[in-house]
């Protein structure tokens, strides 16, 4: 069927929505990698992101950190790091908003920040030691993991950014 013949759809209808990368590597990443935990009452340190990441601002450094490893990590699942700048931009800005967020004496004991450390030490070791011979999933439950972690765990501080 042409569309420029239908009668119901005009040319100023989008017929889907626009793909953005990053929002669809964060899709990616909180689906692929945010369960609720294993069978055994253990938790990913990517399962336990969810609740923090959903108080965050746009501008916070846990949501810079996570897109940046999203983006990173949809990019080698693609086999190659289309969008290799996008998630270096994304790094860098979570890495100047958590140098400014520990000078805050408010922020710089909060459960987001701390999260945002070990994301950013994730994304840094993916840069440094992921290998092609290595599987990307394994790559991330080897990092992911956190076995000391149970149901009771929870989090008190929310994004104030």
């Amino acid at each position: 069927m042409d569309m420029t013949s239908c009668p119901i759809l005009s040319p100023s209808i989008v017929l889907s929505p626009p793909l953005d990368f990053e929002y669809l590597s964060l899709s990616f990443f909180f689906q692929a990698y945010g369960s609720n935990g294993g069978k055994d009452g253990t938790y990913s340190l990517f399962a336990i992101i969810g609740d923090l990441y959903a108080e965050c601002t746009k501008r916070s450094p846990l949501f810079l950190a996570t897109c940046a490893l999203a983006i990173k990590i949809a990019g080698l699942w693609s086999q190659h790091d289309v969008n290799l700048v996008l998630a270096h931009r994304r790094y860098a800005e979570a890495v100047t908003c958590t140098k400014e967020a520990i000078k805050d004496p408010t922020k710089n004991k909060s459960d987001e920040l701390l999260m945002t450390a070990l994301i950013l030490e994730v994304y840094d070791d993916i840069m440094t030691h992921w290998h092609a011979s290595e599987g990307v999933a394994e790559f991330i439950e080897r990092y992911g993991e956190i076995t000391s972690l149970t149901d009771g765990g929870t989090t008190s501080d929310s994004c104030g950014t």
